[in-house]
């Protein structure tokens, strides 16, 4: 999802993701819940709300839906 979006973008939606305070700034909380987490799961989350993005991205603009 941010590819070509910036580095800011990637790390709101990192954080989003982990479930913590999503202000852009990759601490010490969201380095510690990242590390607590296997890449896996990890993986699966981003992918998860990449493909939500895109539904909201395709929904409503005259074109099909990612789930149609």
């Amino acid at each position: 999802m941010a590819v070509n979006q910036g580095q800011p973008l990637a790390k709101i939606t990192l954080q989003r993701s982990l479930g913590v305070a999503a202000d852009g700034v990759i601490g010490p909380v969201t380095l510690a819940v990242a590390n607590r987490m296997g890449d896996d799961h990890s993986a699966l989350l981003m992918t998860a709300r990449a493909f939500r993005y895109l539904q909201t991205q395709n929904s409503g603009a005259g074109g099909s839906s990612v789930c149609s």
